[in-house]
């Protein structure tokens, strides 16, 4: 469900109108960014957490350059799914949301044709 979808689906549920839902979600939006700006943090006792939590510095890697780094410490942001939030998946079937791993395909190494020169071995009788 994506934005749009959650404003008409609260504005059907309450009987309100969708402009008027999109300003409380909008205002929703604003009043979480000044909330985490000011280091405050938003608790919706069984729904979900959300605070700004600091990550301190650490060694990392680099790939491309293939050599190892330090990360400097940040700020972050923690979001946690409140009981009855967990709770609202127990009863959904872990298959149905399990994907195949994607596998890449393997390049096949041209054939080769006709004999294959072999370096001759010299024995010791020869040398």
């Amino acid at each position: 469900m994506n934005k749009q979808e959650f404003i008409k689906a609260i504005a059907q549920e309450v009987g309100m109108t969708q402009v008027q839902v999109g300003k409380v979600i909008d205002c929703f939006e604003q009043l979480t960014y000044k909330a985490i700006a000011n280091k405050d943090k938003i608790q919706w006792t069984g729904f979900i957490n959300i605070k700004p939590v600091y990550r301190s510095e650490r060694k990392g890697y680099d790939p491309i350059r293939k050599e190892a780094m330090d990360i400097a410490p940040t700020v972050g942001i923690s979001v946690k799914a409140g009981e009855k939030l967990r709770k609202s998946v127990e009863g959904l079937n872990v298959a149905d949301f399990y994907k195949e791993p994607k596998v890449k395909p393997v390049k096949e190494t041209p054939a080769v044709t006709g004999p294959v020169d072999a370096p001759e071995a010299t024995t010791e009788a020869q040398a």
